[in-house]
């Protein structure tokens, strides 16, 4: 199945992209407003350590990323950009989270290696290593 670029884009409107986060935030506000116990907070203790290991954590989930998007570009034979190789793992990570795992990220990896002008075999056999 064909789409055309601009209209596979109308279907992406930044109104209703805001509208779907507006609505989702919404949602999680008032679940977690409504389960809210006062002093709930209170035995968290947020010290200068704990901004270290906020960045430490930042610092190795950047590190994976990288190490992913190395792994990609080598499987590829260096057929992917590095800006390609990016955008299929930010994807591929995205889809993880927000899919079940039956779903899961690696079916849909498949369809991003795909995009970017890996024939569909040597995306599967990318995505399975």
């Amino acid at each position: 199945m064909q789409i055309n670029q601009p209209q596979f884009l109308k279907t992406f409107h930044p109104l209703k992209i805001f509208l779907a986060l507006t609505i989702g935030l919404g949602v999680a506000l008032v679940l977690s407003f409504k389960d809210y116990k006062p002093g709930a907070f209170d035995a968290l203790n947020f010290t200068s350590l704990s901004v270290v290991f906020l960045i430490l954590a930042l610092f190795c989930m950047a590190a994976r990323d990288v190490g992913y998007m190395i792994r990609i570009k080598v499987l590829s034979d260096n057929k992917l950009t590095w800006l390609q190789a990016f955008r299929i793992i930010m994807l591929w990570e995205f889809t993880s989270a927000v899919t079940p795992s039956a779903v899961g990220g690696t079916s849909i990896a498949v369809l991003f290696v795909t995009k970017e002008g890996i024939s569909v075999g040597r995306s599967t056999s990318i995505v399975l290593f």
